[in-house]
């Protein structure tokens, strides 16, 4: 998760953005009853790389559900560095419920 200039590379910064954007996606669809198709299917997710983590950077991720459709849904996520309270990194995820399969 490190690269050679001991910064956390961009890729674990997209795998954190798309595990943290997915789960206040999962509350709300508790919290609506639907908790079998909020997981869904990723259909696009964008980023902007703010400031870089160095090596032993405490990270603080902010989460929220910005829409949770009957098929389509999206969260936004912040990374944070705790300690210099700066952003590091900011995305949004939007998902889609998959479709039955046809056979």
């Amino acid at each position: 998760m490190i690269d050679e200039l001991d910064h956390l590379t961009v890729g674990s910064l997209a795998f954190f953005v798309d595990l943290f954007a997915t789960f206040p996606l999962v509350v709300q669809g508790a919290i609506d009853g639907r908790l079998g198709d909020t997981i869904g299917v990723s259909q696009s997710m964008n980023f902007v790389f703010h400031d870089v983590a160095r090596l032993g950077t405490r990270l603080r991720a902010t989460s929220t559900c910005v829409a949770l459709g009957s098929r389509m849904m999206s969260g936004r996520c912040e990374i944070w560095d705790k300690d210099r309270n700066r952003l590091i990194c900011s995305g949004v995820h939007l998902k889609m419920s998959p479709s039955m399969p046809r056979l």
